[in-house]
């Protein structure tokens, strides 16, 4: 546990996002308080005599972290600078350089959600959406993109678990809807993170979102044979219960079905 004495003036360290260096600039005494404690080896710390603010004024992001427990700066994410602390002047200029930093953050924030509330008005009367309904569930909304962009091609729209699934055979790519659907989606999957991070784009707000949207092609029989037929490749469908056309092994076997799968996936039929 780091010992090094707290007050103002101390130059502190988050091991998070960076390392970032911060200032305390204020001190808040806690009434009864005790010694911090480690539990676990030092993976948990409680206790303290006071919490303290510390204003973090370099950019990007300035900004104070206001009523940081002392047993919290005294555990494995911090870092206590031994040196002598920052004179008054210092201290105060660090805090005006954070505080302007939350201000600016702040400006930035009320302009985005100025923005997102036009955008949001405008898309409601915008004339390439008169075929949608404001306010209706997701699965609703696509079903009238789908029909408009792709007419004549039938397709399964279905909610579950606040996921919509849309599956359909032949027609369109899968690029080709998903760069239709895709806007439905309320946020993404962040698999570095293993975190879903939210959207607050506006088309989703208005016309209906969902937390995933899945598109799904089948490849019907007559397509894979066509497909099949125009690379000069005897292959039976996927499902085909069929001989395997002549290949003798199975890498050059797969490797011919994988052939005609992606042609086939990659060519639209509407």
């Amino acid at each position: 546990m780091n010992t090094e004495p707290l007050g103002v003036g101390v130059v502190v360290f988050n091991s998070l996002y960076g390392r970032r260096r911060g200032v305390i600039v204020a001190e808040h005494p806690r009434e009864g308080g005790e010694p911090v404690r480690l539990l676990g080896g030092g993976a948990v710390s409680m206790g303290g005599s006071a919490d303290y603010d510390a204003a973090f004024p370099d950019p990007p992001g300035a900004y104070v972290a206001r009523l940081i427990p002392e047993c919290i700066l005294r555990g494995p994410q911090w870092a206590i600078s031994p040196d002598a602390p920052l004179c008054a002047a210092a201290v105060a200029a660090a805090l005006r350089l954070a505080l302007a930093g939350e201000e600016e953050r702040a400006a930035q924030i009320a302009e985005h959600k100025r923005k997102l509330a036009a955008e949001r008005e405008r898309i409601k009367t915008a004339p390439e959406y008169a075929h949608l309904k404001p306010g209706a569930a997701p699965a609703v909304n696509i079903r009238r993109d789908l029909k408009k962009q792709f007419p004549g091609v039938s397709f399964s729209v279905r909610s579950s678990r606040g996921s919509v699934r849309v599956n359909w055979t032949d027609g369109p790519t899968v690029d080709a809807v998903r760069a239709v659907v895709d806007r439905y989606a309320e946020g993404r999957f962040d698999s570095s993170r293993d975190t879903y991070e939210s959207s607050d784009e506006a088309f989703p707000r208005v016309y209906g979102g969902a937390r995933y949207v899945f598109a799904s092609r089948d490849i019907s029989p007559a397509l894979w044979a066509e497909t099949a037929a125009k690379l000069g490749l005897a292959v039976p469908p996927v499902n085909d219960p069929g001989d395997r056309g002549g290949y003798e092994t199975g890498a050059d076997y797969y490797d011919a079905r994988n052939l005609v799968y992606r042609e086939a996936h990659a060519t639209a039929r509407v």
